[in-house]
């Protein structure tokens, strides 16, 4: 019976091992395309304002202000992404070293059977 439990809490942890290893992966993905989008709308907003400015035309200075709110608001989603990897990144160190608890406050978003 023991051996049982001993089995089960095992193939649990494997199977949390796997999927935090791929929720890792993927957000680190998103994470590279974000700081390239980031960086294209903070540059985009900064060259907008300021030639709005230099030929005192107000739409293009608020176009450039909108482009740097997009920047802020893409560069929030790629902290909050970080947040999460060093979440993972310590659940997958505890399974590593076996002090891991399988209930984590990290919202579970069940994938599709095939």
């Amino acid at each position: 019976m023991e051996n049982n439990i001993k089995q089960i809490l095992f193939e649990s942890q494997l199977m949390d091992l796997n999927r935090n290893i791929k929720r890792k992966h993927c957000l680190n993905n998103t994470n590279i395309y974000l700081i390239y989008l980031f960086n294209l709308f903070q540059s985009m907003g900064i060259l907008s304002t300021t030639y709005g400015t230099s030929i005192n035309n107000n739409n293009i200075i608020w176009l450039g202000v909108s482009l740097n709110l997009i920047a802020s608001l893409i560069n929030i989603y790629e902290k909050t992404n970080n947040n999460l990897i060093k979440k993972l990144t310590v659940d997958i160190h505890s399974i590593k070293i076996g002090d891991y608890e399988s209930e984590s406050q990290m919202i579970d978003i069940e994938e599709e059977k095939k």
